[in-house]
């Protein structure tokens, strides 16, 4: 049984890790070269509070009428938003680990 725990805690916990904590986003997020760019939109509270926890500061929420170009850090939902919106094409080539991180364009003028 401790063999299994120690597995458990060696492999399977780190892989799921980014999927259930936003420890692992926030700790990826650290030394982005543009901090001030990156926000968050629709998340679900417990990201969010998670998110501002880790990162010892809170993320603030992208809004559509932002204007410039953006990370934004959301959910499926909140990139389908995104992409009605025309500030988001294509797709995500990404596999979901509980957070999408959506580049959002420029607002158009």
């Amino acid at each position: 049984i401790a063999l299994l725990s120690e597995v458990a805690g060696l492999r399977v916990l780190p892989a799921i890790d980014p999927h259930l904590s936003a420890r692992w986003h926030a700790e990826f997020l650290r030394n982005d070269a543009h901090p001030d760019r990156i926000f968050t939109y629709r998340l679900p509270r417990a990201w969010s509070y998670g998110l501002a926890f880790y990162a010892g500061r809170e993320l603030p929420e992208w809004s559509p009428a932002h204007p410039e170009s953006a990370l934004v850090l959301t959910t499926p939902a909140g990139m389908a938003e995104m992409k009605k919106l025309g500030r988001v094409s294509g797709a995500i080539e990404e596999p979901f680990k509980g957070i999408l991180y959506v580049p959002a364009f420029p607002a158009p003028f």
